[in-house]
């Protein structure tokens, strides 16, 4: 038996960072017609630039003893490599997205991008984890899920071991991996806009902006001296995201 508090922090995991980006693609796609082919290029585009690209050139770098001593040695080089490798991996693959999707560019389809993008990496980097973790907390809670508990053995081999290991663990961080992915998945809407901006207008000095802020608030989120500061202050990141995004429906119709 597990307290119940973890049962309940491992479901608001999921819905966060699963049923959440489902959910908000489904709204978009139907009020404002987003075609199908930015929402798929969007998660198509993370996971070549991020998981084939950047993810690669970055566990390749950790094994050079150059890069070691000048830069992964020191927390803070490393954090700044870290925080802004992602920024032009990230843009630069959502310009490139928008350039070759160029002839059907608009306000609506750069949404759809967004949440494509940031939808996938939701589920993908935190999904995934917090869907197994309410499967198990659940079947040790409640005894729920015990065919797929014995179907996936691999997943869930010691469930012993895992009500340890979760016992390790304050409920309320699981619900901080959801809550900042859905703070994420909006400032990915808010970039995409300002990237898709970029392009139908011809303006490159958006790209740099957009990879500055990508790069900025991740290396300001994770140096943060603890984990409600980080989670505040994407939240704000979040809340100036959705003003921008709204102030921006009409990038389209001004060229």
């Amino acid at each position: 038996m597990v307290d119940i508090k973890y049962f309940l922090a491992a479901l608001i995991s999921f819905l966060l960072s699963v049923v959440f980006p489902i959910i908000l693609l489904v709204y978009i796609k139907s009020k404002h017609k987003s075609g199908w082919a930015y929402i798929l290029a969007g998660a198509m585009f993370f996971f070549v630039f991020q998981m084939m690209l950047r993810i690669p050139l970055i566990s390749y770098l950790q094994g050079q003893v150059w890069f070691y001593i000048n830069v992964a040695s020191n927390r803070t080089l490393m954090a700044v490599f870290l925080s802004f490798t992602a920024g032009i991996f990230e843009e630069i693959g959502r310009y490139i997205a928008f350039l070759l999707l160029k002839r059907k560019l608009s306000y609506e389809n750069a949404l759809g991008y967004g949440v494509g993008h940031g939808g996938f990496e939701s589920i993908a980097i935190v999904g995934i984890t917090s869907t197994a973790n309410f499967v198990a907390i659940s079947n040790l809670t409640f005894g729920w899920f015990d065919s797929l508990v014995s179907a996936l053995p691999n997943i869930f081999l010691d469930m012993e071991a895992l009500r340890a290991l979760f016992l390790t663990v304050e409920p309320h961080l699981f619900i901080a991996g959801g809550l900042e992915r859905v703070f994420a998945l909006i400032l990915h809407i808010g970039l995409s806009v300002m990237v898709a901006k970029s392009v139908y207008q011809r303006k490159p000095g958006l790209l740099i902006a957009a990879i500055m802020l990508h790069g900025g608030i991740n290396l300001i989120a994770i140096t943060m001296p603890n984990i409600y500061l980080a989670e505040g202050f994407l939240m704000i990141i979040a809340l100036i995201s959705v003003v921008y995004i709204r102030r921006q429906k009409n990038f389209a119709d001004r060229y």
